[in-house]
């Protein structure tokens, strides 16, 4: 895959990943949540005030410890343009998005709950109005060829998702912008 000449601007620096933190990555970005990382998280998950929200009575501590990554594997495509773009932004027509770092991915993920709100989804980017970039990777079977859809960030629900592409190839070749795709 020629990147350069695939997108019409790259914006960032492009960073080489090494084979081996590449082999790192895909064996390590789905693993069960760390202590520390569920310490993390239950520091910031704290009852609401009585005062300034309607769910105090209903709130329940989130239990991290049940959280999980979908087990498949990134496509190809994805892999190849992470291993020479790592970070960075891309425009091809309407269509601009950045993609995480492969030591971003997890801890965006985590960062924004999508274990908890929206089961078998992965975020591996952003497109700068808000909207997660996700591969649904619910359907386990189908390896590495996942429908890639949108979800704005204060919406983080299967029935909030918007179908972007068919599979990862069609994504990066699409010049729609995201935004208006996902929000109308």
């Amino acid at each position: 895959m020629d990147v350069e000449k695939l997108f019409d601007e790259i914006d960032g620096k492009p960073q080489e990943l090494t084979e081996d933190n590449l082999i790192k990555f895909q064996n390590e970005w789905n693993l069960p949540l760390s202590d520390v990382e569920i310490d993390d998280l239950k520091k910031n998950d704290i009852k609401p005030s009585y005062w300034t929200d309607k769910t105090y009575g209903e709130w329940k501590p989130k239990k991290f410890e049940d959280w999980t990554f979908p087990k498949g594997n990134f496509p190809k495509e994805f892999i190849e343009l992470i291993k020479g773009y790592s970070g960075c932004c891309f425009i091809k027509g309407e269509r601009e998005f950045s993609i995480f770092a492969p030591n971003e991915l997890r801890k965006m993920n985590i960062a924004y709950e999508l274990p908890e709100y929206i089961d078998g989804a992965v975020s591996f980017g952003l497109d700068g109005s808000g909207n997660h970039i996700i591969f649904d990777m619910r359907p386990e079977d189908k390896d590495t060829e996942y429908k890639i859809y949108g979800v704005h960030s204060s919406y983080l629900e299967w029935e909030g998702a918007k179908l972007i592409a068919n599979d990862f190839r069609e994504f990066i070749n699409g010049t729609e912008n995201i935004d208006e795709l996902v929000n109308g």
